[in-house]
């Protein structure tokens, strides 16, 4: 399956797994943009363990100055995951 929510993607494959890329822009040899994705969560058996591996790496990917850019990254985060879910929960018809 491939769901598409904003700049992220929610791939699951036959064996059960689950993994969100995140969209971005690059270049190609020929120097032309182009949008490409990279994995930014590991392949887990579960939402619980996906949510908490998406949040546990968008804050460690962060520079945060204080706790109050802390808390604000983990805001977003959170609002981030939670819209891919409910965004899986509507491809599934639940």
């Amino acid at each position: 399956m491939r769901i598409e929510c904003g700049n992220y993607i929610l791939m699951t494959d036959s064996n059960e797994n689950i993994w969100i890329e995140e969209k971005y822009m690059g270049k190609d040899k020929e120097d032309n943009t182009k949008e490409y994705t990279k994995r930014i969560t590991g392949y887990l058996h579960d939402f619980s363990s996906l949510t908490k591996d998406f949040l546990n790496k968008k804050l460690c990917g962060r520079d945060a100055e204080n706790m109050v850019d802390v808390l604000n990254k983990l805001n977003i985060a959170k609002k981030e995951i939670d819209e891919i879910y409910n965004r899986y929960k509507a491809e599934l018809g639940e």
